[in-house]
């Protein structure tokens, strides 16, 4: 009871103290601004010089301490003032309005005045003026005189007005404070240097407890206003640091203030840079206020706000704990100090400090400060899409970049319509049709969200967001309305401040983390370190930890803001403008440099000379070094680990209580496992590497000197990444696309486009423009990604990378969430795990407590349990899964990019298969042979007949160079005639060939039969065939084998008056006699049947998603095995609300006539429907869908990397059967994590349990910290690793159907198992042990027991596995080692064992592995 009200006494006197400061504070002050204020005017008029001036203004600002703004504003520069008026914030509008005009009018009545204005936003009147004919103190006489006659001169100001970004009064603010800090700095030194008696450490408690109540500090700000309050209490804060020898709080404070100070500054310069622009004419400031509808609930908490919450009642209560437990007011002092957040503020502020100065350096007028620190709030960007055009009518092309980032971290996307901001619409997550914006950003509030708007002239939605983001426009006075308002850089602004947005709840969460850490840490040594150790290093956790947070708030602020430009996206229509203008227009763009250099093709283009020389040797060299960085990366992010600050705390926190030597040994294996990890990432990347190397496009650029001789051009090969828009380059068959391109001249060329439209048919093309035509009907353009097939051309750069189509296409699905990976599902295990080891610490602390150990012994106790039961392998077993998993699947063929991905593989549960190229074979081949009214046999004589005469008007060629045939139809027609006994070639000789064009529809063959004469062959579409047969042969056999998704070619000839020679068949091609028709199809591969029922046999549904015909699509999904019954198209889709697309989408199995976009609805309509989604595509058209899925699958057979560069996996080649092995691999990896992870959790519960079980039998726990740490490396690490990365057992029962969640029965049953028998071997060794001899040898028989039951275990479950027993056996080599080994054995706090003790512990671990056996073998029996 003594030390509860004790700790009722402190927080009370503490809470007390709070509240007397506000009024004490207000008393001390109120007497300063009378003083200031009596200084008369004419003194002011006195000082020297402007900056003397605002000076004082500043600090009668500052000294202003009223629960309303007293002291009047007045920013003046360059012949423009802006002053406040009192009573332009009153409630009487009519009032308001009077003196709205009132003041103006009398100020322009003054001579030398040009003109007057109020601004109805800030309740500032404007004023331009002649410096040399009126001053600055004549126009406030004239506004005094005003505010008399309208009875508004005793009025206060609002606190609510943000300061004016012109005010000196932060500047002044804020050197104060830092002043203030580090004279606080120097008076502690030159205290503990002198060794002065300081003052008592508690004056610090009630100031930390205005810092954690957070409604005391609010009634503070009602007080004496919000710049005092932190201003009083910061001055506070230093005076009571400076005089107890608190030196390294005023120190970060200092470093903190100084990033201020130079972030206020800056703000206030480019205000003064940019107030011609932005308040130079009377125009630009706003007559009238946006009034839009009240906010409909509180702004949204973020990371920072929740902890504060949490924290309010939590602070108290740890400083009464420690009071309680130690009776020690000082102690319970500097826990309450502890407590207080300044890791997360400060996180924050560096952040927004950081954000706030760059942004200041490149334009953005900051008229809201608040703005950046609400970053971390914002859930939705809603755009104003007028912003997104440029001033041509076309979208920006910056446009892209600025939506990219808008939902790059997740936040929802919306956007206004606009006629020239059509093909944006696709890229955002809601479009705004109806109703205004302030509607959809009240709304979105009303929702929860924080809402950043983006708009150049909706005053009222800039009012109404929580941050306002105003472009240059034509309405200047809606800036007034924002928060920040961009430069002449416009979207390059923008692109920045979202860039920022996306990462400041990340930095804000990494604030907290440290926050709590460093509260943790400085609580701990508050209650066990020594006096003369908590004079001098007690509250230094939290300053380091505040210290990192300020630091790494910077970094992201700066890397946000500075690292890279936003790339340029052109979105002007090409295929509609003729290709000469086309050409000339991109040379003109070229040769200028864009605003700020966010245009990469010119800086680029000048430096090209240069990269060509010395990039090749660059990346030679580079090679060591590129390695060396990505291993820095690689153990960086693994140590972005969320295990990793909990080990950090702990071994800081073993080191707390005493033991260094035991946090050395945490940090130790928290940096090995990180190392290990980094290896294994830097495998997989490297891998990547070599296959992107493989994938490297080379390109044929034309060096143009004149653009109507290219032929006589020379020619240069380079990398397709080096094309710029503006070259020109050479086709030629064979070749792939290596850019977005306008066709210049063109001969006789075909370009296969499958990949790009799912279409299978060769595309013709010309350099006519398109005007309107969709993607796949423009003949004047060819895509990256794309196959000549025939012909050449000449074209010229139009976009590249992402700016391509194919880059459009992949980037559509940039809103999808990707896979979390095994890591992800094992942080849900360690979110279980860790309050149990939390729980079990404490006990070991309370229990010896209470069996009279002392505080100390009894928290380090509790402490080492607590550390040294955290499952640290957790992130390496993923890894190390992984890892194995994608080495076993690259053994098969199959790539794996994304080893996160591995994970999601065990959970699909449909798989979405594009077809052409992937199902089918991509290429064309004969399917059906037919006559005028019936099918033909391919054996019989018509059959055979028939395929002669189409091979006959086919290429003359052998056959070993028929599959280089250029045209696909002539290809598939003579290679099935060669597969028939080369029917084609018995007795002829072609004479004169007709190649195959466009706008003829036909090709013909003239030629000679050895018993027949002069036959001329034609082949071609029936449309231009049928009607150069005689008797008007019927179409309907044609229709019918194009309704089965055919492509139908009519075959005929003439036999009679045929010359025996002549150059010219054209003229001879009439009176022909049909013969019938050939029906050409891509045919499904031979593997894709049997690869589709084993996915159906494993429980996966297959779906086919083609953009073919949908009868094609039946068929091909007939042929193959995939459930066949309604046929769902494109358009279909469209016309569905979502919530019945999902149904549908859910309920169908062969989806056609679908666009990139569509397939991307599809996957996320499964997604929606509790699906688990893998998709499986080889072209550009399958980029984005294979991004969007859980796992994207890109198949290797085709050249376009753009499947590739998006998937997870990729099959080397298309075979479909790799899909199912790749699949039963997925679940074959959850099973081995699941058993690793019963062995590290299971084993730490055991542990805990043995700790907590010794403690109560014994008062003490039964083994130390460094042996603990042995377990864990002997029984839990190497173990699980070998566990997690053995193969084999893919026939498990477990194989049969996906996997459902980690966190299941099955692994808690195992937890459990394991857990109980650990504890059960360990607890029989230790108490034989008491009962036989000492305390020393009691303990190591325990600890020898707790390992040995475990490797039991851990063979029961990996027995097949020659690593598993190996790994096993030599931990048992280890433990002998290290406990018969003298010195060794000491220094882990052991003994050796004679052989009694040996056997005592065997004969514990056997039966706590024969109990785990049958406990496990009765659940499994249950389970079934």
């Amino acid at each position: 009871m003594a030390g509860v009200s004790g700790a009722a006494y402190t927080v009370g006197v503490a809470k007390g103290t709070a509240k007397v400061l506000p009024q004490a504070a207000t008393q001390a002050l109120s007497s300063v601004p009378k003083a200031a204020s009596a200084l008369p005017r004419a003194a002011a008029e006195m000082l020297p010089n402007e900056p003397a001036r605002e000076a004082l203004a500043a600090t009668r600002a500052l000294t202003d301490t009223h629960p309303r703004r007293q002291q009047r504003r007045v920013w003046s520069g360059d012949g423009t003032a802006h002053i406040d008026v009192r009573g332009m914030t009153a409630a009487d509008t009519g009032r308001r309005s009077r003196l709205a005009q009132s003041v103006p009018r009398a100020l322009r009545g003054l001579k030398g005045v040009r003109w007057a204005q109020v601004n109805a936003v800030t309740g500032q009147v404007l004023v331009a003026f002649d410096e040399g004919r009126v001053d600055l103190s004549t126009l406030l006489d004239t506004v005094r005189d005003v505010e008399r006659e309208h009875g508004t001169r005793s009025d206060d100001f609002s606190w609510r007005q943000p300061t004016h970004p012109g005010d000196a009064t932060p500047i002044a603010a804020v050197a104060t404070e830092l002043a203030a800090d580090c004279v606080a700095t120097g008076a502690a030194a030159f205290q503990t240097f002198f060794r002065i008696s300081p003052l008592p450490r508690r004056l610090r408690s009630a100031l930390a407890l205005l810092e954690v109540e957070r409604d005391l500090r609010r009634g503070l700000k009602r007080r004496i206003g919000p710049i005092e309050t932190d201003f009083v209490l910061t001055l506070a804060n230093a005076a009571v640091h400076g005089l107890s020898q608190g030196i390294a709080t005023p120190a970060v404070d200092s470093l903190y203030r100084t990033s201020l100070l130079a972030d206020v500054v800056s703000r206030r310069r480019t205000w003064q840079r940019r107030e011609p622009e932005l308040a130079g004419r009377a125009e630009s400031v706003p007559r009238s206020a946006p009034h839009p509808p009240p906010r409909p609930g509180p702004r949204p908490k973020g990371p920072i706000e929740r902890w504060n919450d949490r924290l309010a009642p939590l602070a108290p209560g740890v400083a009464g704990t420690v009071l309680a437990l130690t009776r020690d007011a000082g102690r319970a002092a500097d826990a309450l100090q502890a407590a207080v957040p300044r890791a997360a503020r400060y996180g924050r502020e560096g952040f927004a400090t950081a954000v706030g100065r760059e942004m200041s350096r490149r334009g953005v007028v900051t008229m809201n400060a608040g703005a950046y620190r609400r970053l971390d709030r914002v859930s939705a960007v809603v755009i104003d899409a007028g912003v997104l055009v440029s001033d041509d009518g076309e979208p920006d092309p910056l446009a892209d970049a600025v939506l990219d980032a808008a939902g790059s971290g997740g936040s929802t996307v919306l956007m206004s319509t606009h006629p020239a901001a059509q093909d944006l619409l696709a890229r955002v997550d809601e479009t705004i049709d109806d109703g205004t914006l302030t509607d959809h950003v009240r709304r979105l509030q009303g929702e929860g969200h924080g809402v950043l708007v983006v708009s150049a002239d909706d005053e009222e939605a800039l009012v109404a967001a929580d941050v306002g983001v105003a472009l240059p426009g034509t309405n200047t006075a809606a800036w007034w309305s924002a928060d920040l308002v961009a430069s002449e850089n416009g979207l390059a602004d923008v692109w920045r401040v979202l860039r920022a947005a996306a990462v400041a709840c990340a930095v804000s969460e990494s604030s907290v983390h440290l926050a709590q850490a460093g509260s943790a840490l400085g609580a701990l040594h508050a209650l066990v370190a020594a006096r003369t150790r908590l004079s001098s290093f007690g509250l230094a956790p939290v300053q380091v930890a505040a210290l990192l947070a300020l630091a790494r708030g910077t970094a992201a602020g700066l890397r946000a803001t500075r690292l890279g430009e936003p790339r340029r996206v052109e979105h002007v229509a090409w295929h509609e403008l003729d290709p000469h203008e086309v050409y000339h227009r991109l040379q003109r763009r070229a040769s200028m440099p864009s605003p700020n250099g966010a245009d990469g093709s010119w800086p680029m283009r000048a430096l090209r000379p240069v990269l060509e020389l010395t990039v090749p040797g660059v990346g030679v060299i580079g090679e060591q070094s590129r390695d060396a960085l990505g291993m820095l990366r690689s153990v960086r992010d693994e140590l972005s680990d969320p295990l990793t600050p909990v080990l950090a705390v702990g071994a800081v926190a073993s080191a707390v209580v005493g033991s260094g030597v035991d946090g050395i040994l945490v940090g130790s294996v928290m940096t090995g496992n990180a190392m290990l990890s980094g290896v294994q990432r830097l495998r997989a990347e490297r891998a990547l590497r070599e296959l992107t190397a493989e994938q490297e496009v080379v390109a044929r650029r034309v060096v143009v000197e004149d653009l109507d001789r290219l032929a006589d051009a020379k020619v240069e090969k380079v990398p397709a990444r080096r094309l710029m828009p503006g070259d020109v380059i050479e086709l030629r068959g064979s070749d792939l696309v290596p850019a977005d391109a306008r066709l210049l001249t063109a001969e006789e060329m075909e370009v296969d486009e499958s990949s790009l439209t799912g279409e299978s048919m060769p595309v013709p093309k010309d350099t006519e423009a398109t005007p309107g035509a969709a993607v796949a009907e423009r003949s004047g353009m060819v895509f990256d990604g794309t196959s000549v097939l025939t012909g050449s051309a000449y074209a010229v750069v139009v976009a590249t990378g992402q700016a391509t189509e194919a880059g459009r296409a992949t980037r559509t699905a940039r809103s999808a969430p990707r896979p979390a990976g095994v890591q992800a599902r094992l942080h849900e295990v360690t979110k279980k795990a860790l309050p149990a080891t939390a729980i079990g610490g404490a006990a070991v602390t309370g229990i010896g407590m209470l069996r009279g150990m002392p505080l100390r012994d009894a928290v380090a106790a509790g402490v080492s349990v607590a550390v040294a039961a955290v499952p640290e392998g957790l992130p390496l077993v993923a890894t190390v899964a992984q890892a194995g998993g994608a080495r076993r699947l690259s053994r098969q063929g199959t790539l794996v990019r994304a080893s996160r991905a591995l994970e999601a593989l065990g959970r699909v549960d449909v798989v979405c298969f594009d077809k052409t190229g992937t199902l089918t074979e991509g290429r064309l081949r004969v399917s059906r042979l037919a006559s005028a009214d019936a099918d033909l046999d391919p054996d019989g004589a018509e059959g055979r007949s028939l395929l002669a005469a189409a091979a006959h008007a086919s290429p003359d060629v052998p056959p070993d160079r028929v599959g280089s045939v250029p045209h696909a139809t002539d290809r598939a027609v003579l290679e099935h005639a060669d597969v028939a006994g080369q029917v084609h070639r018995n007795g002829w000789k072609s004479v004169t060939e007709l190649p195959f064009q466009t706008q003829r529809g036909y090709s013909a063959t003239l030629g000679r039969l050895d018993d027949d004469g002069m036959v001329l062959a034609v082949k071609g579409a029936p449309e231009s065939v049928l009607p150069m047969c005689r008797d008007a042969p019927s179409s309907a056999m044609a229709e019918e084998l194009a309704s089965d998704g055919l492509r139908v070619l009519a075959v005929a000839e003439r036999r009679h008056d045929l010359p025996e020679e002549t150059d010219d068949v054209e003229p001879l091609v009439g009176e022909l006699t049909l013969l019938g028709f050939v029906g050409i199809a891509d045919t499904p591969r031979a593997d894709a049947s049997e690869g589709v029922r084993r996915l159906s046999d494993a429980g996966v549904r297959p779906i086919m998603v083609t953009g073919d015909h949908p009868e094609t699509a039946r068929a091909t999904a007939a042929k193959t095995g995939i459930a066949n019954g309604e046929v769902l198209t494109g358009a279909d889709l469209e016309r569905m609300p979502e919530r019945e697309r999902i149904r549908r989408v859910a309920e169908c199995t062969v989806f056609a006539r679908v666009t990139p976009e569509q397939k991307t609805q599809i996957v996320a309509a499964l997604q929606k429907s509790g699906r688990v989604v893998a998709m499986i595509g080889d072209g550009i058209n399958d980029a984005a869908a294979i991004r969007m899925a859980d796992v994207g699958i890109g198949v290797r057979a085709r050249r376009s990397a753009s499947a590739q560069s998006a998937a997870d996996l990729v099959l080397s080649g298309a075979d479909m059967r790799q899909v199912h092995d790749a699949l039963l691999e997925g679940r074959a990896l959850w099973r081995r994590v699941r058993d690793a992870v019963s062995i590290l959790v299971g084993g730490n519960a055991g542990e805990v349990a043995f700790m907590v079980l010794g403690t109560t039998l014994a008062g003490q726990a039964p083994i130390n910290t460094r042996q603990m740490l042995l377990v864990n490396m002997l029984t839990d690490m190497f173990p699980a690793l070998a566990i997690a990365v053995a193969g084999g057992r893919n026939d498990d029962a477990d194989d049969d159907e996906p996997v459902g969640s980690l966190l299941g029965s099955s692994l808690t049953r195992a937890v459990a198992v394991r857990g109980g028998a650990t504890a059960l071997g360990a607890t029989l060794a230790w108490t034989a042990g008491r009962w036989t001899g000492r305390r020393q040898r009691a303990g190591t028989m325990g600890l020898a027991a707790l390992v040995l039951t475990q490797l039991g275990q851990t063979l029961l479950i990996g027995r097949d596995s020659k690593l598993v027993v190996g790994t096993s056996a030599a931990s048992v080599l280890a433990l002998i080692a290290a406990v018969q080994t003298p010195g060794l054995s000491q220094f882990l706090g052991c003994t050796p064992l004679g052989p009694v003790a040996w056997t005592i512990v065997l004969g514990a671990a056997v039966v706590g592995t024969v109990v785990a056996a049958k406990a496990a073998r009765r659940g499994s029996i249950e389970a079934r």
